[in-house]
């Protein structure tokens, strides 16, 4: 609906007023996608995560006249020789590692680009229309940004093309999405592709998260001025 962007990972177009249930199905779906992308997710790191430590505690290892011996997860692993059954073992527990490090550097940048980002549009911006932040750029956009304290901007290209009702439809979807806090979510959602790279279902949900996310915060304008369908497209 609107001219949104992303902008370092850390901005998506938001808008407010929720309205009945029965119709919001755009946001029950959206809600029930992120709900199973983060279960998904959880399990997964849960389960190598609890194999890399359960590793760390029994790791053995004891010389012999002709081999070495391991012991993981009570499993013994002989090299040059080795049993499949500690191989698929190691193999996980080095994958849970890689797993937790990636979600951690993940999480890191996200961090580190979203107050950046955030800095220098703060440093840009002048207060108009209460919670709305305006940047100076003959290019028209409207967006949400912000992690933990997601806010609304527009730039000032964007208020010379939109007359009044316009502008109002794009606020209300841009409010959505600030008060779901959709960029945190959106963050979160490329965290765990990343580090769950070895499930692509995880990044499709991430893909339809994103798409939901977006439908949501034009079902709630939509809904916020029914009679107004015009100024929203």
């Amino acid at each position: 609906m609107t001219t949104d962007k992303q902008t370092l990972g850390s901005s998506v177009g938001a808008s407010s007023v929720p309205s009945g249930g029965a119709q919001r199905p755009v946001a029950r779906a959206a809600a029930r996608v992120g709900r199973a992308e983060v279960l998904l997710s959880v399990l997964g790191l849960a389960s190598f995560g609890f194999v890399f430590l359960r590793l760390l505690e029994t790791w053995r290892v004891s010389p012999r006249t002709v081999s070495h011996h391991i012991r993981i997860l009570g499993q013994t692993l002989s090299y040059p020789v080795a049993n499949l059954a500690a191989v698929i073992i190691l193999v996980l527990a080095l994958l849970g590692a890689v797993v937790t490090v990636t979600a951690m550097l993940g999480a890191a940048r996200e961090l580190v680009a979203a107050r950046r980002f955030g800095r220098r549009l703060a440093a840009g911006g002048r207060p108009h229309l209460e919670d709305v932040l305006v940047i100076d750029d003959p290019r028209p956009h409207a967006f949400c940004a912000g992690l933990l304290r997601p806010r609304v901007y527009v730039t000032s290209g964007a208020l010379e093309i939109l007359d009044e009702p316009a502008l109002d439809a794009v606020l209300l979807h841009e409010r959505h999405h600030a008060r779901r806090r959709d960029p945190l979510r959106l963050a979160t959602t490329r965290v765990l592709a990343k580090a769950m790279f070895f499930l692509p279902v995880v990044r499709e949900l991430g893909r339809r998260q994103q798409a939901l996310a977006e439908m949501s915060a034009d079902e709630s304008a939509v809904n916020a001025a029914p009679g107004n369908r015009s100024a929203l497209a």
